[in-house]
């Protein structure tokens, strides 16, 4: 199991790596200066990785994943919770239930705790320091979704910069860049968010 996590860490990296001056001569035609291109492509230091698999293979490598994450989390879990009759003996004037259920909080609400497998999660969360870092540089909203969904294309990620019809409707960029804005742009921006509030809680 560990090798396997050492695998996917390596090939995240030679991804990184065989993309690099790619990535920042994609973000310079966008009209990013050089400072700018190679900040927006340090952030793409996990996503690319993503971008550059088949959406069967994605799916396949966030089970994986998770079944590794989740491991470490779930045995810490268990700990704290078994600890608590030690820990009621050796300071039974301090209230365990409580102290024991802020620190189960953080664990319990990790990504991979909450939310299922599938092709684009680990792709949504590859992405989001991509979302932040255009958001310091006060792109908004649509040109967000507009240059994600030209990376997509660049990278000929799944059908993007394809168009196809399923039953009744017809799918072409309108729509793909309506699923990026829902499925990718907001969900990291509602992250941001949710972090800088429980990082304000904690000061």
């Amino acid at each position: 199991m560990e090798k396997k996590k050492i695998d996917i860490v390596s090939e995240v990296k030679k991804s990184f790596q065989n993309n690099r001056q790619r990535l920042i001569e994609f973000f310079q035609n966008h009209g990013y200066g050089e400072q700018q291109a190679e900040e927006l492509s340090e952030s793409m230091k996990v996503a690319v990785f993503f971008l550059e698999t088949h959406a069967y293979d994605r799916h396949d490598l966030d089970i994986k994943m998770r079944k590794e994450k989740k491991a470490p989390i779930k045995k810490e879990i268990e700990a704290l919770k078994n600890a608590k009759p030690t820990l009621e003996q050796l300071v039974p004037q301090l209230d365990w239930d409580i102290i024991i259920e802020e620190a189960l909080k953080p664990l319990e609400k990790h990504k991979f705790m909450q939310t299922r497998a599938g092709k684009n999660k680990s792709l949504e969360m590859a992405l989001e320091p991509l979302f932040w870092r255009l958001e310091t540089f006060d792109i908004g909203q649509t040109e967000q979704v507009n240059i994600v969904y030209d990376l997509f294309v660049e990278f000929g990620l799944d059908d993007y910069g394809e168009e196809y019809s399923t039953q009744d409707t017809l799918i072409g960029e309108k729509e793909q860049k309506e699923r990026i804005r829902i499925h990718f742009q907001q969900k990291a921006m509602k992250e941001r968010k949710q972090n800088a509030k429980e990082y304000r809680f904690k000061k």
